[in-house]
């Protein structure tokens, strides 16, 4: 964990978002194809990466929210996402 309290996750730990939400949780199904790769503030919320089969996709990265609609995409890609960042960890709350 950084000392803004984003934690990367090893690649052990990354999966899908309907495996990390429970069965209960409205938004289970809301993220197809993401996998949750890191989290602010002890799961508060989490980071999603939609990776597909198509090379041509930009991988979007997503705030898994929990609701029934996807959360904000905070970038078109998982580079975008990773530049804001290293340039700053705030923008990314």
């Amino acid at each position: 964990m950084d000392p803004d309290l984003y934690r990367f996750w090893p690649l052990i730990e990354v999966n899908l978002v309907q495996e990390i939400l429970t069965a209960t949780n409205p938004g289970q199904k809301a993220y197809q194809d993401c996998f949750v790769f890191a989290d602010h503030c002890i799961s508060c919320w989490d980071y999603a990466v939609r990776l597909t089969s198509d090379p041509r996709q930009p991988a979007p990265v997503f705030r898994v929210t929990g609701g029934m609609l996807p959360g904000e995409m905070m970038r078109a890609s998982f580079r975008e996402f990773m530049e804001m960042y290293v340039a700053n960890p705030r923008n990314i709350i």
